[in-house]
């Protein structure tokens, strides 16, 4: 009977040690993707993007840009419009250079 006391006890450690080292473990790989992301968001990149005009049923694309500092994102619209977008602390500026516009978003939390 002492003996089954004693077993009881180490497989109660043993499955502390490892939850412990499964959360520990969680931790890790849930770290791991947010960095390889921020990574790759600090390099310049260039982007297609193709959507559906259900006007007319037919695929549009623009072509663009994206460059990222510290404090602020720029996204240049090349084709078929062209447009600045600026992303930093205050909001969103968006500059239609076809029109001459700059137009003001601010993003509140």
């Amino acid at each position: 009977m002492v003996q089954e006391k004693y077993w009881f006890l180490k497989e109660i450690n043993l499955k502390k040690i490892y939850f412990c080292y499964l959360l520990f473990l969680n931790l890790f790989i849930s770290a791991t993707p947010i960095e390889e992301i921020n990574i790759f968001f600090t390099n310049d990149l260039t982007f297609v993007q193709t959507s559906l005009n259900k006007i007319d049923n037919s695929l549009d694309k623009s072509v663009g840009s994206y460059k990222k500092s510290l404090d602020k994102i720029r996204i240049d619209i090349e084709s078929p419009f062209t447009e600045i977008y600026f992303k930093n602390n205050d909001g969103i500026e968006v500059h239609d250079l076809a029109f001459k516009q700059i137009k003001n978003n601010t993003i509140e939390l």
